[in-house]
């Protein structure tokens, strides 16, 4: 089974290099199945700025209050890639997920 990670955190810690840190523990953590239709994860805690997320194989992400992903306009991650995205602060986002090659 096809899975995004999602970690959530409230701050980052000081960039080294090309690569941010995340202050770990994180805030929060989900697993969204990835398939061949859009689907969200959980809201984000209300505290939560940064996500990082990882995907086990080739997908788009959308982030909103009620997102959904699409196979051309959204973001896409390659498989075993790592991103991290900054969240807006107000609470109620989430991220969603759809296979893609």
């Amino acid at each position: 089974m096809a899975l995004l990670n999602v970690r959530e955190y409230t701050t980052m810690a000081q960039v080294i290099g090309p690569a941010p840190l995340a202050m770990e523990p994180a805030l929060a953590r989900q697993n969204v199945n990835i398939g061949g239709g859009s689907v969200a994860s959980n809201p984000f805690n209300a505290l939560t700025r940064y996500v990082r997320l990882n995907t086990d194989v080739s997908c788009r992400v959308e982030f909103g209050r009620s997102p959904v992903a699409d196979l051309l306009l959204s973001a896409r991650c390659a498989a075993n890639q790592t991103e991290y995205f900054s969240i807006p602060e107000g609470g109620g986002f989430s991220v969603a997920v759809i296979a893609s090659a």
